[in-house]
């Protein structure tokens, strides 16, 4: 769980490394990919599934404030995909998300339609830009295509 949100945070923040000495925004699709990556989508379900089996909210779960050792209150919590979103790239999204809510962030980047790609979580490596034609279509189009030569 631990070694996964680290590959999640290690991915988001190549693709900042990717922009240095560029002009213009991240690609979405780069971010899309990042999100819907292994790393990040099984450090937030075994830690969804840790939070459900425990019954306990990512607060009480995080490290205590009393411990010496802390770096940031509510730690357990900072760990999803879309906080971790957040840090890496400042996409942070316009939902007002508590700290506590270990999903909101995640959720809220589900929302967004990422073109050629789908939205946020639509993680299949399948995903097309036709998405909606048949074979038939698609074989009836290239033969038109082919036809008006």
């Amino acid at each position: 769980m631990v070694s996964a949100g680290v590959l999640c945070a290690q991915s988001l923040a190549h693709v900042k490394r990717n922009r240095a000495g560029r002009h213009g925004n991240f690609s979405e699709q780069e971010i899309h990919e990042t999100m819907c990556h292994d790393d990040c989508l099984i450090s937030d379900s075994l830690r969804g599934e840790a939070m459900n089996t425990s019954g306990c909210k990512c607060l009480e779960l995080s490290t205590s404030p009393d411990d010496p050792l802390i770096k940031n209150s509510g730690d357990w919590c900072r760990e999803s995909s879309g906080h971790k979103l957040c840090e890496a790239l400042g996409i942070c999204g316009q939902w007002q998300c508590s700290i506590n809510d270990f999903h909101c962030k995640r959720m809220e980047y589900n929302t967004i339609d990422v073109p050629l790609k789908g939205y946020g979580n639509e993680c299949n490596h399948a995903t097309s830009a036709v998405p909606h034609l048949s074979i038939f279509t698609l074989v009836f189009t290239i033969c038109a295509l082919l036809a008006g030569r």
